[in-house]
């Protein structure tokens, strides 16, 4: 091999890097308008939900202010307006979802945050990525789940030497449920209405104890789900009136785990610990989980009786 046929190669392999280096830096800066354009449309996206959330505020308000005033040609048009609104709402949501759906996760999920951290950022652009992503993500949890159960089956294995000293002690907690707590449950379940109603608990982060957040009688499903936050879970007990079509009418309850992607893994474990005791106490046979609110609607509802 003589020097000539060296420097011939070597001398195409710098004018390939160069023009390496010519995409690459093309990639970064079309990256970081990417980047820029998605931190845009996450602004634009928060500020309309806060919009939204506010005028739904006011509507309610409005249709409270409604029910004390008497019936006249006024309240049946402001009514009918209302209607009008939320049929429009529905299927603004419809799209907003598909849009919220193109945006970069806010959350990683409970497992990724669980052992890669909460900072790791990950961006899918295509449906096609996304899919790919959940299903890899669905297959990481069930060999995570799958793991701790072997291990639960081996009586010479500790989890105290398996699982960090904090995830263990998480992992085991569930939440006090006290006896004044115990009686509004108890209460509750002998509530009967023509609409829906709807107890909203949560556990105390310090004390680890179960509370009543929110009575709500004769609600909707809307009006519900307006008041649970967005970035920590809550169970949601609910009862409502199926009318059945040989006439008759009964009172299904169902407990909601209502967990979004934007919760603290602490609170997660808590919530997930204690799910089952508060299930056992509601006196229910029907529970579910839920990570999006607007999975909530009839269609569920429905499904689940």
């Amino acid at each position: 091999m003589t020097t000539e046929k060296l420097e011939n190669d070597w001398k195409l392999i710098q004018d390939d890097f160069q023009k390496l280096e010519k995409i690459h830096d093309e990639y970064i800066q079309k990256s970081r308008q990417v980047s820029k354009f998605q931190d845009t449309a996450v602004k634009a996206m928060k500020h309309h939900n806060y919009l939204l959330k506010n005028f739904k505020e006011t509507m309610k308000q409005t249709q409270q202010s409604l029910e004390k005033k008497e019936p006249s040609e006024e309240k049946s048009s402001i009514v009918a307006q209302i209607a009008k609104m939320r049929e429009e709402m529905e299927v603004s949501n419809l799209r907003l979802r598909d849009m919220q759906g193109e945006l970069p996760a806010q959350s990683n999920g409970f497992y990724l945050n669980l052992i890669l951290g909460s900072n790791l950022n990950v961006s899918l652009l295509t449906r096609t990525e996304k899919f790919k992503y959940k299903q890899e993500y669905d297959g990481f949890k069930w060999n995570i789940t799958i793991l701790i159960c072997a291990l639960a089956l081996i009586p010479s294995v500790r989890f105290d030497s398996v699982l960090p000293d904090d995830l263990m002690t998480s992992s085991l907690t569930i939440c006090y449920i006290p006896d004044s707590v115990k009686d509004e449950l108890k209460k509750f379940r002998f509530l009967k209405s023509s609409a829906m109603n709807a107890l909203i608990m949560k556990i105390d982060r310090e004390s680890h104890q179960l509370e009543t957040e929110q009575t709500l009688n004769d609600c909707s499903i809307e009006e519900f789900k307006e008041e649970l936050p967005s970035q920590q879970p809550r169970f949601v007990l609910l009862s409502w009136s199926k009318k059945h079509e040989d006439e008759r009418v009964s009172y299904p309850m169902l407990l909601i785990y209502y967990c979004p992607n934007g919760s603290s893994p602490e609170l997660q474990m808590l919530y997930a610990g204690s799910r089952n005791s508060i299930v056992n106490e509601c006196g229910v046979s029907k529970n579910i989980e839920v990570r999006d609110i607007d999975e909530i609607d009839d269609d569920l509802l429905d499904s689940k009786f």
